[in-house]
């Protein structure tokens, strides 16, 4: 995901994300994943006409949607 010169990406740690991107309201849930599971966080962010997802489980970024607005 691109922010003007900034990159996250999959893998990367929530802490990367939040310095990088800043806080936005983040939503909890419990994510399954076949037989695993784990508490998730979710932050959105809207940036150049985009809606940019990313999940987060574990203190890892595990993935990230792009929708357009």
């Amino acid at each position: 995901m691109r922010s003007a010169y900034e990159l996250v990406s999959i893998g990367d740690s929530e802490s990367d994300l939040l310095r990088k991107m800043g806080k936005s309201y983040p939503r909890y849930f419990k994510h399954r994943d076949g037989r695993s599971f784990c508490n998730a966080t979710e932050y959105v962010y809207e940036i150049d006409m985009q809606v940019y997802t990313v999940w987060v489980c574990n203190g890892k970024i595990f993935r990230i949607d792009v929708n357009n607005k």
